[in-house]
């Protein structure tokens, strides 16, 4: 009886003693996987991959090249707008659109009394594609610069004549002296109409940089400025209408500048 008694002592401090290791070890298990969950990340959200920039802005655009005696061009004042595309994340994307570009140029013409002025409106459609470095990217504010390309189809050009001087006195010597002034006989063509699209090439290729930053003003929205500067590949014009009469040989290309504004909108 004796024995019996101390083999049921035995048994139950033995089990009395697995129960407690296990749970301890229950506890441990515990307090592991509490630590884990802790310790382990949360899934990051990742940046839109496509964004839409609405923009609109003013152009200055002047011609450039081979002239004849007598020519000179200035800067003459556009708009443009379009809608670009931005795809990429991080310090480097890609961008391309479709822009609506009215570059005005002005022509002079000045030779002894002998003057007149011509300025340019002309219309393009444009499809930039362009390299986008973030220099600073955060998630609320951006400083770029961007380089690339630029194709550019002629929609329409018109001439206005302006500022004439001498035409009579160049037609008729010895004519009476007030018509030495203020002339008003321009080129029969341009007088007839000014369309002046045929002095121009079909399309426009072009050279682009630019510089821009945005700010973020909510989760899918920014506001955005920029300016860029484009320089034509090739000649956009080898004749150009006389003010008097006929036209004049030349060699031209187009310089063009642009500012501007618009949101940013991430899909």
């Amino acid at each position: 009886m004796k024995k019996a008694g101390l083999l049921r002592f035995l048994f139950l401090m033995s089990l009395g003693v697995s129960m407690a290791h296990a749970s301890d070890l229950k506890n441990e298990i515990d307090t592991e996987a509490a630590l884990a969950m802790k310790t382990t990340p949360k899934a990051v959200k990742r940046e839109p991959l496509v964004h839409l920039a609405p923009v609109g802005g003013i152009t200055f655009a002047k011609l450039k090249g081979t002239t004849s005696p007598g020519y000179s061009f200035s800067t003459a004042t556009g708009y443009e707008g379009g809608v670009g595309i931005l795809i990429g994340r991080g310090s480097f994307q890609f961008e391309t659109g479709v822009m609506y570009a009215e570059r005005s140029t002005k022509e002079s013409y000045s030779n002894g009394m002998s003057t007149w002025d011509l300025t340019y409106q002309n219309k393009y459609i444009e499809l930039p594609l362009m390299v986008r470095w973030n220099v600073m990217n955060n998630s609320d504010i951006r400083l770029y610069v961007k380089g690339g390309g630029v194709g550019s189809l002629l929609q329409s050009s018109t001439g206005a004549m302006s500022n004439m001087q001498n035409y009579n006195a160049a037609m008729y010597p010895g004519a009476y002296y007030p018509s030495y002034y203020g002339a008003a006989n321009y080129n029969s063509s341009l007088l007839q109409s000014d369309d002046t699209k045929s002095a121009f090439s079909a399309a426009d290729f072009r050279w682009a940089a630019g510089i821009g930053g945005q700010i973020r003003v909510t989760k899918s929205i920014a506001v955005l400025l920029e300016g860029d500067y484009q320089t034509s590949l090739n000649p956009v014009s080898n004749t150009q209408p006389n003010g008097y009469f006929g036209s004049t040989s030349m060699n031209l290309s187009l310089e063009t500048y642009g500012i501007k504004a618009g949101v940013l909108i991430s899909l």
